[in-house]
């Protein structure tokens, strides 16, 4: 940019700079041609340091004497993409239930950008860019989606089966200037959550003469709490045993 006196001296005017940037903190990063008044960068600037600088510009005398009051400059540093994206974590967790429907919110993950967030800049894009089943190739099909604008994980096809599978590791992708600009990578991991849709079985045991029968329940669901109760006739009598399945007789 460059300054002039709009007035009429009669001798040579000198320009003068001050203030950040210049005779300021952060110092020497403009100067000014004393004799034209053309003002110039002296070393590239970093908006994410310093994203404006308010300067004042003074027309003097040889002498020294100001001429006229001096007149404020407002720099402003325009933004470069020059900063890639993150996410927020370095690795994200959630789970969903088996047999949810397509379409199920499952999880969100978020990513920041250090460029000016009123440019194209710092829009961010997400997307999967790879998935992995326990066990590995348990389901190869693609049972995730993610919302390129918020990072919401959903479920986008049928088929979770916590018997076959237990859980996926996605691999994400953001990247800045709504998907064409700077990329990072990051991770998911997805447990896939059991429901009780197995109903337990009994397997028969030997008797021992010092209790009357135990049995074994199997059931494939988790975290099942299972209850006992037998009839004998017309005999009003529970046999029960919660831990070890081992039936023992109380007299109602």
């Amino acid at each position: 940019v460059q300054i002039k006196s709009d007035k009429i001296f009669t001798g040579e005017v000198i320009y003068k700079l001050e203030g950040p940037g210049v005779d300021q903190e952060p110092k020497n990063l403009f100067e000014i041609d004393d004799k034209s008044g053309v003002i110039r960068s002296k070393q590239p600037l970093d908006r994410e340091k310093h994203s404006s600088f308010t300067l004042k510009a003074f027309a003097l005398s040889p002498s020294g004497e100001r001429l006229e009051n001096p007149t404020t400059i407002e720099i402003v540093v325009l933004d470069q993409n020059d900063n890639r994206p993150v996410f927020t974590q370095s690795q994200f967790v959630g789970a969903v239930s088996e047999f949810s429907v397509p379409g199920t919110s499952v999880m969100s993950v978020s990513a920041t950008d250090a460029d000016d967030p009123t440019t194209e800049n710092a829009i961010l894009s997400y997307s999967i860019i790879g998935q992995e089943s326990l066990p590995p190739n348990a389901v190869t099909k693609v049972m995730f989606g993610i919302n390129n604008e918020t990072g919401t994980i959903y479920t986008r096809d049928v088929g979770l089966d916590r018997e076959v599978v237990k859980s996926f590791r996605l691999r994400l992708q953001i990247a800045d200037m709504s998907g064409q600009g700077l990329t990072s990578e990051g991770v998911a991991i997805i447990q896939v959550s059991d429901i009780n849709n197995h109903a337990p079985q009994f397997s028969p045991a030997a008797v021992s003469p010092s209790w009357i029968s135990r049995v074994v329940t199997m059931s494939t669901s988790r975290s099942l709490i299972l209850f006992f109760s037998f009839a004998f006739g017309g005999c009003s009598t529970v046999l029960k045993q919660w831990k070890t399945g081992r039936a023992t007789r109380s007299a109602a």
